[in-house]
């Protein structure tokens, strides 16, 4: 005891003699070690499935869907934020060498333009998506009038137009200084201006998206679940196409509330992180205290986790989506033949065991149902007519 009571007043006096300095270093060196494989990872991977999306949903099988529209464009304003992003990481800009960012200050404003573009537009794609799904579960007999190629249409480039509008009169606090390009420079004369803008645009981004989701989300869940109870009362719960119905319908309940429940979760944390930084009076993309810089850190690896999860979500839930997709990637061919295998295997085994020999006293495959063999003289059609033979039990 006493042993173990001096080994762990040891620890403790070492843990106590580290400096602030070196531990906050120790923590920066970790998480730029993390960002080397994590942010890379997450582009590749967000932009294969993106890219993928965009494929799938071009093509004829998707055709008749309005949807496919807000799904292209989910995945076109997912791409840019995930090319810009990383741009915004303190390790990028350091194994760079410079910011490239920083080029000019009409280059800063452009970055920060497309970036919040990409970010902002991306949120109120998922809110067209909820509202072309609550107007076909909640009113399918006016569907066909109201959701069309137009509106939908229509919808996605008010979407990037307003969207694109605030953001360009947004950039006046996008300047380089010091050589690097920061969004939230203010003055005396521009910081109530900035805070009216970082107000709207944390509305515009999170606030009034997840709002609108919380409200369409859970009418869409109730009716598809509501639709599926008068289903089985009607096939009295019997019947394959009843069975394929309640499968869609759990499917497209569960993307929804994915969809919904990732949106929030991984976007909610770099909108505190923003407007903690600004009622702190501290840049949001530099390093400042411990705090925060662990904040900043993983909330900007949600919001990239945020731009890349969608292709998973649509693989799991939509049966087209994942044979499609299989097409594309020439795959198809591979998985029929592991399947085919399979069966093989299988049909190989039960043949296998049907052969063996019989212990002694065991009943033939070709007994009847009284137990005894069947007339050697007879036919083999005349015995299975007169007394059919039972199988054996392996």
């Amino acid at each position: 005891m006493a042993e173990l009571f001096d080994n762990t007043t040891m620890v403790a006096n070492v843990t106590d003699s580290v400096k602030p300095e070196v531990w906050w270093k120790y923590v920066q060196d970790n998480f730029y070690t993390a960002g080397y494989v994590i942010t890379p990872m997450f582009l590749i991977f967000g932009l294969f499935g993106n890219i993928l999306t965009i494929l799938i949903m071009s093509s004829k099988v998707f055709s008749g869907m309005t949807s496919r529209y807000i799904l292209i464009a989910l995945a076109i304003s997912d791409t840019t934020l995930l090319l810009t992003q990383p741009f915004n990481k303190l390790f990028v800009r350091k194994m760079i060498g410079y910011d490239v960012r920083a080029i000019s200050d009409v280059g800063c404003k452009a970055f920060f333009h497309i970036f919040k573009t990409g970010k902002m537009t991306s949120s109120w794609l998922i809110v067209i998506l909820c509202f072309e799904r609550f107007i076909a579960v909640v009113f399918p007999f006016k569907a066909k009038a109201i959701i069309t190629i137009k509106s939908i249409m229509a919808l996605i480039i008010l979407d990037y137009l307003f969207i694109g509008i605030f953001n360009a009169v947004w950039t006046f606090s996008s300047i380089v200084v010091d050589g690097v390009c920061k969004p939230d420079i203010t003055y005396a004369h521009t910081k109530e201006k900035y805070r009216d803008y970082l107000i709207a645009g944390s509305s515009f981004y999170s606030l009034i998206p997840m709002i609108v989701m919380a409200i369409m989300t859970p009418v869409i869940v109730y009716r598809l679940l509501r639709q599926k109870k008068i289903r089985n009362r009607m096939s009295k719960g019997g019947g394959a196409s009843a069975e394929k119905a309640d499968a869609d319908t759990l499917r497209i309940s569960v993307m929804l509330i994915g969809v919904v429940v990732a949106y929030i979760a991984f976007v909610l944390p770099i909108t505190v992180v923003h407007n903690l930084a600004f009622w702190k009076s501290v840049s949001v993309f530099d390093t400042n205290t411990l705090q925060f810089f662990l904040m900043r850190e993983v909330a900007q690896i949600l919001e990239q986790l945020n731009y890349a999860v969608n292709f998973v979500l649509y693989v799991l839930c939509s049966t087209k989506f994942r044979k499609r997709a299989m097409e594309i990637l020439h795959i198809d061919g591979c998985i029929m033949k592991l399947a085919q295998r399979k069966s093989s295997s299988k049909n190989t085994s039960f043949t296998n065991l049907s052969g063996q020999k019989r212990k002694p006293g065991q009943s033939s495959c070709k007994d009847n149902e009284n137990g005894h063999h069947s007339d050697t003289g007879a036919s083999s059609e005349q015995a299975d007519v007169e007394k059919p033979p039972l199988c054996c039990k392996t």
